[in-house]
């Protein structure tokens, strides 16, 4: 019985010591800097465009989506939302998005900041 008491003792230990790592939740994302501005690919296969929502509000992007599967015997839903917050050169205006693949891209482009160059006249 000692023996059996040892082993459940210790039977657990790896376990608790090396826990499972959780599983990122939500689709991949991407975001690489381009000549423009910026672009955020998501991967999300299965999405119709239609059940994805994009939003901007005071410097923060949105993108969230939830998705309702109904089979004869159950529902499933899977849902995600990410926000990223938009550097202050970025032209929320004038962000674009599309879907192709499984892939959702936005363009966020960024304001020119260069201040031309010219001529200043003395008064």
């Amino acid at each position: 019985m000692s023996g059996l008491s040892i082993w459940g003792d210790t039977f657990f230990d790896g376990l608790i010591a090396n826990p499972i790592p959780a599983r990122a939740s939500g689709p991949k994302t991407n975001v690489k800097t381009t000549k423009e501005g910026y672009e955020v690919s998501l991967v999300v296969p299965g999405v119709n465009k239609e059940d994805i929502n994009i939003n901007v509000e005071k410097g923060t992007m949105t993108v969230s989506y939830k998705k309702t599967k109904e089979t004869w015997t159950s529902f499933a839903t899977r849902s995600f939302t990410k926000s990223w917050t938009l550097p202050e050169n970025t032209d929320p205006e004038f962000i674009t998005a599309k879907s192709e693949n499984g892939i959702l891209t936005l363009s966020v482009p960024t304001k020119d900041t260069a201040v031309p160059a010219r001529t200043i006249a003395i008064q």
